[in-house]
């Protein structure tokens, strides 16, 4: 069964447990050019995505193009990445001010970043200004929840001697 969350900063998306992305139903009233108020509803869909732009490692990730705006004045439309609108919806934000975007970017747990279902996403600091250092932390991040989940005792014995362990 699909589990579809609301995605923080767009009332009218959500993101589903399997990387889709879907508006919901609403309205939009606004006065037209003859000065004539219209209500338009709106049955929500899910959107097609597309594969973006390359990014500066030169991959192409999964992207919906998000409408914000309720008129002619203050509408505009943005690309944006799937993954981030799934980890935001089933994870949060993880930073409070939005200059500190820059610091954040998701980490497909599988390495494949066409999969972009809930459980494959995580949020990790933006380490370096290269690939490759992004990359030593995301190895290092896996061997630490690799030697976490093992316990204390396995741990005890893989890092001291067994006499070390048992005292």
């Amino acid at each position: 069964m699909t589990i579809w969350k609301p995605i923080p900063g767009h009332p009218k998306h959500e993101a589903s447990d399997d990387g889709r992305i879907q508006t919901v139903d609403y309205e939009t009233t606004y006065i037209t050019k003859a000065g004539t108020t219209v209500t338009r509803h709106f049955k929500g869909r899910i959107l097609n995505w597309r594969m973006g732009k390359p990014s500066f490692k030169g991959v192409k990730h999964p992207v919906v193009n998000i409408y914000k705006g309720t008129g002619r004045g203050d509408f505009r439309n943005a690309e944006t990445r799937i993954a981030y609108l799934v980890a935001a919806a089933f994870y949060g934000i993880p930073w409070d001010n939005p200059a500190d975007h820059m610091r954040w970017r998701i980490r497909f747990r599988d390495g494949n970043h066409l999969n972009c279902y809930a459980m494959n996403l995580e949020w990790v600091h933006a380490i370096g200004e290269t690939a490759k250092q992004q990359e030593q932390y995301n190895r290092n991040k896996d061997a630490w929840e690799k030697r976490k989940s093992c316990g204390m005792p396995a741990w005890m014995t893989e890092m001291y001697d067994d006499e070390d362990a048992a005292a």
